[in-house]
């Protein structure tokens, strides 16, 4: 059965990284042990991922749908909530600790009036390496081989997280790949990843900047 569903779902492979396209519901229970798992999964905050969660469900069903995948990780994690969602993730099991991803180019706005959100929280769960600092600077840049995924990772602070929070050699797992990023910094840094996509244009994106020749940030 895993077998099955491992070979149908798989839509990339080099010696470094493996793409699967399908619901990471159905592909977690299978894989093998990984040293840890880095991801951006949606906020559900009016973002269109085609067939993945965007901002249509209630955030009662968006809860419940986060607990189901979250239940499934193994640990250590490390993923980006979004603002909106700390007090829910809260809620749903408090983590060891949240690091944080200070970006002074920002435009989104916070809660507290006219304010701009400075800062992205990264929560952390379970026993992973030791990580000499919990927060970094790095500010939003142009990436122009994202295609058209309406909020791809940045992948200058992504590969700062990558290098603090693991070793090379390590085999990082994303259950929300998107265009590709944790996959392709992981690989420009000499780790091995799994990526999980549900969405097919998204993974043949990723194959593409996987597939270069030339790895560049």
């Amino acid at each position: 059965m895993a077998c099955n569903i491992l070979e149908k779902s798989l839509y990339y492979k080099d010696e470094w990284a493996t793409i699967y396209c399908g619901d990471c519901r159905d592909i977690l229970p299978e894989l093998a042990k990984v040293d840890l798992v880095l991801t951006d999964p949606p906020y559900n905050v009016d973002k269109d991922y085609g067939e993945q969660i965007d901002d249509s469900l209630s955030q009662e069903s968006y809860k419940n749908w986060c607990v189901e995948w979250f239940n499934l990780l193994p640990r250590p994690v490390y993923f980006t909530p979004g603002h909106f969602n700390l007090a829910m993730w809260f809620e749903i099991e408090a983590p060891k600790w949240v690091m944080a991803w200070f970006k002074d180019n920002q435009c989104s706005r916070t809660r507290l009036g006219s304010g701009f959100m400075l800062w992205e929280p990264i929560l952390v769960y379970g026993e992973g390496q030791k990580v000499n600092q919990d927060a970094f600077y790095e500010p939003i840049s142009i990436q122009s081989d994202t295609g058209n995924h309406p909020c791809p990772k940045n992948a200058k602070a992504w590969q700062k997280l990558i290098t603090l929070i693991s070793q090379p050699g390590n085999l990082i797992l994303d259950p929300f790949l998107g265009s590709g990023t944790t996959c392709y910094c992981a690989k420009k840094l000499n780790r091995r990843s799994i990526g999980i996509e549900i969405n097919e244009k998204y993974c043949e994106i990723a194959k593409k900047r996987l597939a270069q020749s030339v790895m560049v940030l």
